[in-house]
């Protein structure tokens, strides 16, 4: 597979870190409670009390982006340390630790890509009915607006939420993550809840005038119907995890309308307020087969890798959406176990193997018309894997979890090498605003 450099370029390539999953300090400096902190405190999991301890490493961190020779870095600011109890008066020492990061990163010359929400709603916002709640919507929108106003001027990129899928069907669905309520009655109004939040923020921050970017990032799967499959159950899983949220968020309706209790006048135009970029996390595909056959590649989490599904997906989208907007992966890793070998090198190459395959979909697309303009790895740094631990690994980097000692991988050089091959030569202009 020979890429090249006079014909495949993008204009963003970077990673993606998430705050819950890097940084540690989960109380220190006036943050409060989330619900992962409860989650796994109460139920005896690996937490994210040091994680990667990033909350003290941010020259670290940010030398290692600019020497990987990423133009964007992906991260998430925890709500917790913006507004402790989820509402009430700001935390200043949180605006302080991500006014650092920023500045840090744009001395690197390096667009902060920012996500508001990635999983960690304030423990008491939860126990007043978290996202079943339809008050938190608007207690979301107040935290956006801060975050707009502290830091509106210097973000390129915003994302306002990380898969909501996630949330509402394992959060509030099954018991896998938090809060782990295990009541399938509330996915519907948590996704209506979750996509009006997302609508509000973007209405909030068209209000400002902000001269950057905003969207959404959402797990998508394609879906293959193998000879003798079912075609209706091949739909029916479409429906479920694309069509349920693409919908609403770029037609303004549901593809199968849910119970109409809790969605209000107005609500749909609200979710469906334009956005300037629709952020894809992808990792693998869906069957549906007559009977199931092993893949022929997973990684440690069971997950079938398939490069060519991200190229399918992409060309999908455009053909079913003819308003799309511009298309950034936010999201693409490859889980493994590996730990320091003998000779104290990583040698990950099915990881590097992996991005390579997967930045080649994406240029494949483009060369299509698709209108892709970034490529986002997750993740720059082995770090918690929510409710899975810390034994599964994503990173471009390794981390030592009991010394916190860091080594790039064989990834991270393999990466490094492609980002100066597949990157256009100039910088977002959203890089350098504020």
């Amino acid at each position: 597979m020979n890429l090249d450099p006079n014909s495949a370029k993008l204009p963003l390539l970077g990673v993606s870190t998430a705050a819950y999953q890097v940084e540690g300090a989960w109380n220190v400096d006036g943050k409060g409670v989330s619900v992962w902190d409860h989650f796994t405190h109460t139920r005896g999991m690996e937490n994210g009390d040091i994680a990667c301890d990033d909350y003290h490493r941010i020259p670290e961190t940010v030398r290692a982006l600019k020497e990987l020779g990423v133009n964007v870095y992906r991260f998430s600011i925890a709500w917790t340390r913006i507004l402790p109890d989820g509402v009430g008066p700001v935390n200043h020492q949180g605006i302080t630790y991500y006014r650092h990061l920023i500045a840090e990163l744009k001395n690197a010359g390096i667009a902060p890509m920012v996500t508001l929400y990635h999983w960690d709603l304030p423990q008491d916002l939860e126990e007043k009915g978290g996202w079943a709640n339809r008050e938190t919507v608007q207690h979301y929108v107040e935290y956006a607006k801060i975050l707009f106003r502290e830091f509106g001027d210097t973000i390129g990129y915003w994302i306002t939420h990380n898969e909501p899928r996630v949330v509402s069907t394992r959060g509030y669905g099954s018991e896998t993550m938090a809060p782990g309520l295990n009541q399938p009655g509330m996915i519907a109004i948590v996704n209506h809840h979750l996509l009006l939040s997302h609508g509000l923020a973007v209405q909030a921050f068209r209000e400002r005038q902000l001269k950057g970017k905003i969207g959404i990032s959402l797990n998508l799967k394609p879906v293959y119907c193998l000879e003798g499959g079912s075609h209706a159950a091949a739909a029916a899983i479409d429906r479920e995890k694309n069509a349920a949220y693409l919908d609403p968020i770029l037609k303004g309706v549901y593809p199968e309308l849910p119970p109409n209790s809790f969605i209000q006048e107005g609500d749909m135009a609200l979710i469906s307020q334009p956005i300037d970029f629709l952020g894809i996390n992808y990792y693998s595909r869906e069957v549906v087969a007559p009977t199931k056959s092993a893949p022929k590649a997973v990684n440690c989490l069971g997950w079938k890798t398939y490069p060519e599904g991200l190229h399918d997906l992409l060309v999908d989208l455009k053909s079913k959406y003819p308003a799309l907007p511009p298309l950034i992966v936010t999201e693409n890793g490859f889980a493994d176990h590996l730990e320091v070998s003998s000779d104290s090198t990583l040698h990950d190459s099915d990881r590097a193997d992996y991005i390579k395959k997967h930045v080649f979909a994406v240029l494949q697309a483009k060369s299509k018309g698709v209108n892709v303009i970034g490529y986002v790895v997750w993740s720059l740094l082995d770090n918690l894997e929510w409710s899975f631990g810390y034994k599964p690994r994503f990173g471009l980097i390794h981390v030592d979890f009991k010394t916190l000692k860091r080594t790039p991988k064989e990834s991270y050089y393999a990466y490094q090498q492609l980002v100066k091959q597949v990157l256009l030569p100039e910088k977002p202009q959203t890089a350098t605003q504020g």
